[in-house]
């Protein structure tokens, strides 16, 4: 009887396990699918691979941010990537697989260079390696940010930069030549000079000096200088 009795029990210990195994594996993938729904919403684009550099998967985000389809990746490896390995964005990539969180630079990756499709991006980005209580890495969550219109933008504003440049160096030329013609002339004069004859001394007022100046007519040199801040 004693026998009998343990091994009922025993029967009924181990249909307990079982049960709460199939319970655990169910609550598992039940929190799988949840993770997965919320990396496809998630706004930044996001790559997930096995710590031997294969991609695992992707999201909705990484398909706009690159303008391909996520079946381009089912072949991918980042760590046999040659245009990855040839960046300086390499060694940050290999410390996010060796188990290190990590924050990459700005870089330019242009998937055309490897033949593959899609469109080149400035980005940067984190590295989150998943790690087990063992301390072995499982996977590598690789997180970018799009930096594409931000450079452009920067382009731009150095574009403008130049021309200002440009334009104040020139401003500075003009105005040593005209130095240069005029000596140390005093301002009245070089204006007075200006006037027809018979207007010397008095207002500019004709027609000619008033287009050539930009001025009313019957102000005199005096009150054209202080109006302009030359006197």
């Amino acid at each position: 009887m004693g026998k009998s009795r343990n091994s009922e029990e025993a029967r009924r210990w181990a249909r307990g396990a079982i049960h709460e195994a199939s319970d655990a594996d169910a609550t598992l993938r039940a929190m799988e699918r949840m993770v997965q729904a919320l990396l496809e919403r998630w706004p930044f684009s996001t790559e997930v691979f096995a710590p031997n550099g294969d991609c695992l998967g992707v999201n909705r985000a990484w398909e706009r941010l690159w303008q391909m389809p996520r079946s381009i990746v089912e072949r991918y490896n980042m760590l046999r990537d040659p245009n990855i390995r040839s960046k300086h964005v390499w060694p940050f990539i290999q410390k996010g697989f060796s188990g290190e969180n990590v924050a990459t630079p700005e870089a330019l990756y242009d998937p055309g260079e490897d033949n593959r499709p899609g469109r080149p991006r400035w980005t940067d980005g984190l590295i989150h390696p998943v790690v087990t209580e063992l301390a072995d890495v499982s996977q590598v969550v690789l997180i970018l940010h799009d930096l594409t219109q931000t450079k452009a933008l920067q382009s731009e504003l150095a574009a403008l930069r130049s021309q200002i440049e440009e334009l104040e160096a020139r401003k500075t030329g003009v105005q040593e030549r005209l130095d240069e013609l005029t000596g140390d002339a005093p301002l009245m004069m070089m204006l007075d000079g200006c006037a027809p004859a018979g207007e010397r001394g008095g207002t500019l007022s004709s027609r000619e000096t008033q287009v050539m100046l930009g001025i009313a007519a019957g102000k005199s040199a005096k009150e054209i200088a202080w109006g302009w801040g030359w006197a």
